[in-house]
């Protein structure tokens, strides 16, 4: 027998501040895609263990494509709660494309004041939240506007979640994964040849 599920039951316990990260992926020679990662990370020291384990992956392991050491990470802080329905899981009809989610971001990376960011409760397990980085929107995007979003895209939610979480974004850091050093936050997107 199937086991019930109690919809919109759990209280979400969202960080104050966390990081999106933006990878970029090179051929060696020049980048070849910015990737926007869909976790969420609570400090710096979690993006570069992320992204040091994201290098020993197969897909660049063995590949002559590979993950560069800089990155951008943009800091985030908690905004708002949005009020998740079970109505939201019922049928999504279309992926989030990645092009789309590139293409917000990096309209995020260059006006990050006036955009907030849609974070997901992915999961509880172990009585730990995973949280899930979803799609900027402008501030002033009303409310009736996200609900269409979450009724047809079939984002990753835990069915339990209450709420989802809206972020503001500050401004966007060049972030080295290796030295774990921050540096000059005015040029954050700039070719690293």
């Amino acid at each position: 027998m199937k086991k019930k599920v109690n919809y919109c039951s759990l209280t979400p316990d969202f960080p104050k501040q966390a990081f999106v990260s933006l990878i970029f992926i090179s051929d060696g020679k020049e980048i070849v895609k910015i990737y926007p990662l869909r976790t969420l990370f609570s400090s710096e020291f979690e993006v570069s263990q992320d992204l040091n384990n994201l290098t020993k992956r197969p897909e660049f392991k063995d590949s002559r494509l590979k993950i560069e050491d800089r990155t951008i990470l943009i800091p985030i802080y908690f905004h708002s709660h949005f009020f998740l329905k079970k109505e939201f899981w019922k049928k999504p009809d279309y992926h989030l494309e990645e092009e789309r989610r590139l293409d917000s971001f990096l309209k995020v990376h260059s006006n990050h004041q006036f955009y907030k960011i849609l974070i997901l409760p992915q999961e509880y397990k172990k009585k730990n939240w995973i949280f899930y980085v979803s799609l900027p929107f402008y501030l002033n995007t009303d409310l009736k506007t996200i609900e269409n979003f979450m009724l047809g895209a079939d984002e990753p939610v835990e069915l339990r979640a209450k709420y989802a979480a809206f972020y503001t974004a500050g401004k966007p850091m060049r972030f080295d994964r290796i030295t774990r050093k921050i540096d000059d936050p005015d040029n954050a997107i700039v070719a690293f040849n």
